[in-house]
């Protein structure tokens, strides 16, 4: 089986050997009470498996960044029960345990008792340190489930602290893979694996407790199984194990049903593939709808480079952790009922989908995130062409390409520490398309995720948190304004200085784009000010509220480089906000002064971005129609008719096909303005408008002091009514993305 050609398996094309044997009967009839009990049962194991990772390990990456998820699978590698924590593992687990049911079922055998453990990128992760620990569970001797969790270890190797390597060139700079490997053996740990393991580690206590707490979970996962197989037997279990798959199926079939068929594009770019480099690349994605099968793919993305790149595992991780959310958000992550009715067509050696020996280690902090980013703006169109789904279009949010940093060093109990802050954790919420996103909210596609406690990251780690707050003005404009992000600053503590390691993106280049005519939001950031008065200040009582107060030289970081920070020297970063839907001269006054009461839009904002005088409406209305006339003025496209008759189909709330004699045209659904065939795409019937990013939003960035690559902000207004349908972020020379064609029926 070729894994790698990115294709769902079925479970009955997996090739096993014969000597293994599978317990796959199973009971057809089963009363509505015992399937809820049996149900419940199942989830409830699979969150305590979570829950054990989490108390065991007690690892910041676990408690707070839930950088892990239990899963239960059928014997064959088919998801019954995926966890509430990262969303993106639940396109690779699946991957790597119908890998180890091909490739280890004869040689060294699989067998009770047993585990593997596996982190290479080319079988089923994204990126070395999320290592996966996968448990076959017996019932009578015949193989009956899977349990298997993956888990973000800090430092498994390679030539940087904490293993995100951004200079590296391939894999051979970054930790060793290890494909699929028997840790236990018969209910025993093998010591000679784990002591190979442990050993490429900078911080083998640690990761010791890591493992230990991945095999925990594992455990008490095949315990509560094999108790409520106990109870009810082997064919009760296993038929409801198959309901719980096929009742999913069904429910993602049904939205599926209401979506029209079609295609759906986006773009993004990542800036700087390694430290010194000024250059942009592309991603792209697009989604087809024929029926009830959707066909993923990413042909035209950048081919691999530098430290960029997530495997087909991220890729597809990404996609999933999206669709989730979007489409199996009743089903209990049931997502392998939904797996049945994706397709995945890779271009293989792209930043999406690297090719051995390409490197991985920063991929979820790169390509993977991109994946999600790009997943998020696909299916985001795509919900929008269902009226009865609509309500649920959101934004993309924060978090998307953002400003990481790792720590390392000697902490102020003279140990050697390292850690990642996950202070980014506190994530956005994109605006939805009834009301506006939630600033601060954390990050959807990691529903238990929580940021640290301040108190946390300085009683562990050798550092005094300044001040760590929410960003004003950072959320995507838009008639709903996306969610704002938070940014914080530190000094080091107890400690002569601390090393950083910045895997930053985001920061020349939004990329959590505006929906429907919004916004994105702000970019992320880094910045330095050294030889400061910081401890004369603080001497005197004083926290400053800003670098600005500060004395010292200031500079901003490029997103990927190393740094030594002493004890005189300020440190600030600020994460990706989220991004707006709609246009932001439709939003109500009202909000806007609401949001200047509340610290989250500033009075410059107001007037610049969403043309509002606070307490003066005569003036706001002149400010926005002055400004309709001015997008008029740019000049229309075509004759900009007026269209009558019913609507075929809609390509959102703001955009429609009506019947015509030449098969349908795409009309403004406020003015009911033609403006192309139905064939063509939509935007070249718009007005156009190309302005420099920096007209993107207050919170964006300066290109140029980072990328070579001029960048624009495009906007497209109808040529009637002068509302703004459709925003995009683009590279200079880049053509228009047609992201939406749909089929008429």
């Amino acid at each position: 089986m070729a894994l790698e050609t990115g294709f769902y398996v079925p479970p009955s094309d997996i090739h096993i050997d014969p000597g293994l044997p599978l317990s796959s009967e199973y009971s057809e009839e089963i009363d509505p009470i015992t399937y809820e009990v049996i149900r419940h049962n199942l989830w409830n194991i699979n969150e305590e498996h979570g829950l054990t990772l989490a108390n065991v390990s007690g690892s910041p990456v676990a408690v707070y960044a839930h950088d892990f998820n239990p899963s239960i699978l059928t014997e064959r590698g088919e998801f019954v029960y995926f966890g509430p924590y990262i969303q993106f593992f639940s396109g690779m687990t699946d991957l790597v345990v119908k890998w180890v049911l091909e490739n280890r079922s004869t040689n060294p055998g699989i067998r009770d008792g047993d585990m593997f453990l596996s982190n290479d990128p080319m079988i089923g992760t994204h990126h070395q340190s999320d290592v996966f620990v996968l448990c076959p569970i017996f019932w009578e001797g015949e193989l009956f489930a899977w349990t298997a969790n993956a888990l973000h270890q800090y430092d498994i190797g390679g030539n940087t602290p904490g293993s995100f390597c951004v200079d590296a060139t391939d894999v051979f700079d970054e930790p060793t893979p290890i494909p699929p490997i028997k840790v236990v053996e018969g209910g025993e740990l093998r010591a000679d694996v784990v002591d190979m393991y442990l050993r490429h580690s900078r911080l083998p206590r640690i990761m010791g407790l890591d493992l230990r707490a991945q095999i925990a979970g594992n455990n008490v996962a095949r315990e509560g199984l094999c108790r409520l197989i106990n109870r009810y037997g082997p064919r009760v279990v296993k038929g409801v194990m198959r309901k719980i798959l096929d009742d999913a199926e069904s429910a993602f079939l049904a939205k599926l049903d209401v979506i029209p068929d079609g295609t759906w594009k986006a773009r993004g770019y990542l800036e700087t593939a390694h430290p010194g480099d000024r250059d942009v690349y592309e991603g792209r994605m697009r989604v087809r709808k024929q029926d009830h099968t959707l066909t993923f793919d990413n042909e035209g993305s950048h081919p691999q480079t530098g430290s960029l790149n997530t495997s087909f595992a991220g890729w597809r991780g990404g996609i999933l952790a999206v669709l989730n959310s979007f489409l199996c958000f009743d089903m209990l992550f049931a997502v392998g009922g939904a797996l049945r009715h994706l397709r995945f067509e890779p271009s293989a050696g792209t930043i999406l989908s690297v090719e051995h020996p390409g490197a991985t280690s920063c991929a979820p902090a790169f390509a993977t995130q991109m994946a999600i980013d790009l997943a998020h703006e696909c299916l985001v169109k795509m919900v929008s062409a269902a009226p009865s789904l609509r309500a649920g279009v959101v934004a993309p949010g924060g978090h998307s390409q953002t400003a990481l940093v790792t720590l390392h060093g000697i902490d102020q109990r003279g140990a050697n520490f390292g850690t990642i802050l996950t202070d980014h954790l506190l994530g956005s919420v994109g605006a939805f398309s009834t009301r506006d996103g939630v600033s601060t909210g954390g990050l959807y596609w990691d529903p238990f995720s929580v940021a640290p406690n301040v108190e946390f990251n300085e009683q562990s780690y050798p550092i005094l948190t300044l001040y760590r707050r929410e960003t004003p003005d950072s959320g995507g404009a838009g008639a709903h304004r996306g969610g704002n992000a938070a940014s914080m600053a530190f000094i080091p503590h107890r400690t002569g200085e601390v090393n950083h390691v910045l895997i930053g993106a985001g920061v020349a280049v939004p990329s959590a784009s505006g929906v429907a005519g919004g916004q994105p939001g702000g970019t992320s950031w880094y910045r330095y000010r050294d030889g400061t008065d910081i401890a004369e200040m603080l001497g005197g009582g004083r926290i400053p509220a800003s670098l600005d107060e500060l004395s010292g030289g200031d500079a901003a970081p490029p997103p990927k480089t190393e740094l030594v920070q002493s004890g005189v020297d300020v440190f600030e970063f600020g994460f990706t906000a989220s991004g707006g839907y709609g246009d932001p001269i439709e939003r109500l006054p009202s909000d806007v002064a609401a949001d200047i009461e509340a610290g989250s839009v500033s009075e410059g904002a107001a007037r610049a971005v969403y043309l509002v005088v606070p307490g003066d409406p005569v003036e706001t209305e002149s400010l926005r129609a002055a400004e309709r006339d001015r997008r008029l003025a740019l000049g229309s496209p075509n004759g900009a008719a007026a269209v009558e008759g019913p609507a075929l189909v809609e390509l959102s709330e703001h955009l429609a096909i009506v019947a015509t004699s030449d098969g349908g045209t795409i009309v403004c659904a406020r003015c009911r303005t033609a403006l192309t065939g139905a064939g063509d795409d939509y935007k070249s019937g718009c007005i156009r408008e190309d302005l420099p990013l920096t007209s993107a939003g207050p919170r964006v960035g300066k290109t140029e002091d980072f990328i070579e690559s001029p960048m624009q902000f495009r906007c497209f207004y109808c040529p009637s009514c002068a509302r703004r349908l459709a925003t995009e972020v683009a590279r200079a020379g880049d053509e228009v993305l047609d992201d939406v064609r749909l089929v008429v029926p």
